[in-house]
């Protein structure tokens, strides 16, 4: 097989925090699947893939955190805790954190809070990254209504770092809202609008969304909630404005209110098809958008929008192809196109393996396999077989 050069030591970093905003953008606010035992070979492997980087803790440590960040909202919390901790440095806490926020809304007070504590003590032992594992592990004290806890974590860290303000006040609102005081929640977040700092505007708008997806609030509540992300998303830039343009879709369509979901995903199709098919993040973002035109009938525009997504991916670099086509490949299987989504898959593994070096190949094979998994997609004989030979192939030159 012939194998493409694909990084140096200089670009590679770069390429690894588009694989970790990819993440973050298309699934920080995707509800949990259920947990299948189909989905659970694919991140089982994710996980090996990222343990096999032996050459680089660093990204070790990424591909092993992203993997139990994908088990977690799939719904296989059993086992993450115990994998965490074998994650060296901050990474753990991270996890950590999603783990509590998981475990919070699953109704275990008790279990939350210690993991909460646990990712905590990571946090102060990672003073470079405490900020963020911090206003993470905060969620969870929000999902539990525990205000006072929350205010005196995200305060410290609001008032050292400007661009984490809209965070914390997402955090802050979900808290307050689940404590009852939902005015004020949403006064705290109406006062972000005018920040021109894109983070602040998709913080402010993930804000809404945890308020919408309260089960108490009142349908014309949530419409309105659903109106002010709208309104906050246009702040966002690029590909992530048309993530969250699905994401207030997807919300939208959890809830019934399928007009709010369409005036949502007009938006993103419309940014989506005016951006350049270089523009990391394009192919995913509209294999999102495909999957909730699917869940509201919409078939036939969904297939199109797959495959606009999967024609987009040649214009990307040959690190993203894979991890781009792996994505693509899961939403063909959650519209219940089996067949394409064999396909695909096939396709962003031959891609992954065209890779010459084993680092990039490793980093690409467990991505494919977590956006499967979360998907629940079962992996056949022949692809499992693949993945095998993927596997033991790993090696010099990393």
């Amino acid at each position: 097989m012939q194998h493409v050069r694909s990084t140096s030591r200089r670009s590679h970093p770069g390429a690894l925090r588009w694989c970790e905003l990819v993440a973050l953008f298309v699934t920080t606010l995707a509800p949990a699947f259920a947990a299948t035992p189909s989905g659970a070979a694919a991140l089982d492997w994710s996980w090996r893939f990222g343990s096999a980087i032996v050459a680089d803790a660093r990204d070790q440590a990424l591909a092993q955190q992203l993997a139990l960040e994908s088990a977690v909202r799939a719904g296989h919390l059993r086992g993450v805790e115990a994998r965490a901790r074998q994650i060296s440095g901050w990474r753990k806490g991270v996890v950590f954190a999603r783990l509590a926020r998981a475990t919070a809304e699953r109704g275990d007070a008790e279990a939350a809070r210690r993991l909460a504590r646990e990712a905590l003590r990571v946090a102060n032992e990672s003073p470079r990254w405490a900020g963020r594992i911090r206003l993470l592990a905060a969620e969870t004290f929000a999902v539990l209504g525990d205000v006072p806890r929350v205010e005196k974590i995200v305060r410290p860290i609001a008032a050292a770092d400007r661009q984490a303000g809209g965070q914390a006040v997402a955090v802050l609102a979900l808290a307050r809202a689940a404590a009852g005081e939902s005015a004020r929640a949403l006064a705290n977040l109406d006062g972000l609008a005018g920040d021109p700092d894109y983070l602040t505007a998709w913080w402010r708008a993930s804000g809404y969304l945890w308020l919408a997806d309260r089960g108490e609030v009142e349908p014309q509540q949530r419409d309105a909630l659903f109106d002010r992300a709208i309104d906050a998303a246009a702040a966002i830039a690029g590909w992530k404005q048309v993530s969250m343009f699905a994401l207030v879709a997807e919300s939208a369509a959890n809830r019934g209110r399928d007009e709010v979901a369409l005036r949502a995903l007009e938006r993103g199709e419309d940014l989506a098809g005016r951006l350049p098919d270089s523009i990391a993040g394009r192919a995913q973002s509209l294999a999102l958008l495909a999957r909730i035109r699917a869940r509201l009938g919409a078939g036939d525009r969904a297939m199109q929008l797959l495959r606009e997504a999967e024609s987009s991916v040649d214009g990307m670099l040959v690190t993203e192809r894979p991890i781009a086509l792996g994505y693509v490949a899961a939403s063909w299987a959650q519209v219940g196109a089996r067949a394409e989504a064999e396909r695909v898959l096939a396709g962003a593994l031959d891609a992954a393996a065209a890779l010459e070096n084993a680092r990039p190949r490793a980093l690409a094979v467990a991505a494919i396999c977590r956006w499967v998994g979360e998907a629940g997609f079962p992996l056949a004989p022949r692809t499992q077989q693949r993945i095998e030979g993927l596997y033991e192939g790993l090696g010099e030159p990393w």
